[in-house]
């Protein structure tokens, strides 16, 4: 008797599957192994060039998020960029700063080589004396750990 398996390959959320299949289906899908949440609280200090009257607006974008998944942990690089909008002898000035944080968030179950599944937030709070501005920056995430496996259909 010969058995044939045919495999299917999930994209997104549509699973691809030959039109003919001469046995059982065999569908690599993603499973989620582990989920996790977490907020890390980064203090940083930024000189601007001049003394500002008033801070207008602070515009933040999360430019990059890396993962590196290891035993029971997962290591992250986050690059922030910011745009602080302030108010120096009448004229509106705009100062850009980029900034990497760190991190490491014990996952039970993570292991290497497992993708990561990440939404990141970044809320900034801020104080400004004389040309320095004190930030305290929040980042929330919320990580799912996928590992890819053969699922007989």
């Amino acid at each position: 008797m010969k058995v044939f398996t045919c495999v299917a390959k999930c994209t997104n959320n549509f699973i691809r599957v030959p039109a003919v299949s001469p046995g059982p289906l065999e569908a690599i899908l993603p499973v989620v192994i582990a989920k996790k949440d977490q907020s890390f609280l980064f203090s940083t200090v930024k000189p601007l060039p001049a003394f500002p009257i008033r801070i207008r607006d602070i515009k933040i974008n999360v430019r990059q998020v890396n993962f590196n998944v290891i035993e029971n942990f997962v290591i992250f690089d986050l690059e922030i960029s910011q745009d602080v909008v302030y108010v120096v002898d009448g004229r509106v000035t705009v100062q850009g700063f980029s900034d990497v944080f760190s991190g490491a968030m014990p996952v039970p179950g993570a292991q290497k080589g497992m993708e990561v599944r990440a939404d990141v937030e970044v809320e900034i709070f801020y104080n400004s004396s004389g040309s320095s501005i004190f930030e305290q920056v929040l980042v929330n995430m919320s990580l799912q750990l996928i590992e890819y496996r053969n699922i007989i259909l």
